[in-house]
């Protein structure tokens, strides 16, 4: 079984430090600190849901998915062999 990951990257020169993002984050993947830009600090959290992408007036935010295999998959897959 795979897991969804995603990876979030921040255009920092576009980010205008809104808060949205920070706001409509069910992950509450970002944080901003007082007069720096959006932080994904905890990607982790991410469930690919592009609020903050889409919600972003600025277009500062992207959201890639990658896929990982799960530690059970890989002990699995190594067992096969």
């Amino acid at each position: 079984m795979r897991k969804k990951n995603y990876d979030i990257r921040v255009n920092e020169s576009w980010c205008k430090a809104c808060g949205i993002c920070v706001d409509v984050c069910p992950g509450d993947v970002f944080v901003l600190a007082e007069g720096e830009k959006a932080d994904p600090a905890k990607k982790e959290n991410c469930t690919g849901c592009m609020q903050c992408v889409n919600l972003c007036p600025e277009l500062a935010i992207e959201v890639v998915e990658k896929e990982e295999e799960d530690e059970d998959e890989r002990v699995r897959f190594h067992a096969r062999r």
